[in-house]
């Protein structure tokens, strides 16, 4: 519940981002050191994607970097970053709540909760297209999709989020808002738990019916 929309600007000045920033979220538990959540891929989609953008764009660029403390030695970004560690949920949502997009280019990802979570806050979400960011990242509605462990495809999704209009890419924000409140909050899974099992009893008391029936009767 504390993965909620604020207000733009407060959340800037809260994590220390200027106003005139385009900000990139990005991390994972031990963020670029995990290979699952491709990190190296993302850092091959921004050099590609500095011959994309033209300067004035490329220079507004921040990547934030959560779940790690410094840059491992060698690594190298062309672009602005910031690394800031773990964060607690409450700082995570603040970071969410004041990024323009949130970066999940993961190789494997079962649910997808970075992408749940950056959504909630009204964050739109450019991801891989793998596992459970299928059911929540869609594209022109909550985010971009861009083939799993290819970064020019990544390149590609970002530099058209980054080319659609601020004004647009809020309501993308607003969209994922909706979503999330439909299907991840706690009363909507409950719903579909309630009917799954509710759906399981009756195939179940049908199944058990169907056994007490003369042999050679329908039911």
């Amino acid at each position: 519940n504390c993965f909620r929309p604020a207000e733009r600007a407060q959340a800037r000045a809260a994590n220390n981002l200027s106003a005139d920033d385009l900000v990139l979220a990005f991390g994972a538990t031990g963020g670029f050191i995990n290979p699952r959540k491709g990190g190296d891929q993302l850092l091959q989609a921004l050099q590609i994607l500095s011959h994309l953008l033209e300067a004035p764009t490329l220079v507004r660029l921040h990547l934030v970097i959560f779940g790690q403390e410094s840059p491992a030695p060698g690594f190298s970004c062309p672009i602005r970053c910031t690394f800031v560690g773990d964060l607690t949920a409450l700082e995570l949502a603040s970071l969410f709540a004041g990024a323009d997009l949130a970066l999940v280019p993961s190789l494997q990802e079962p649910l997808g909760q970075v992408a749940i979570e950056a959504l909630a806050c009204g964050c739109p979400v450019v991801a891989a297209a793998s596992g459970g960011l299928l059911d929540n990242v869609f594209p022109g509605l909550t985010g971009w999709l861009a083939r799993p462990g290819d970064p020019e495809s990544l390149a590609h999704a970002l530099a058209a989020a980054l080319s659609l209009d601020p004004a647009d890419r809020i309501q993308l924000g607003l969209e994922g808002v909706r979503h999330v409140g439909a299907t991840c909050a706690p009363a909507a899974v409950a719903a579909r738990l309630h009917q799954a099992y509710g759906l399981a009893q009756d195939l179940f008391e049908d199944n058990q019916r169907r056994k007490l029936l003369p042999h050679g009767v329908a039911g």
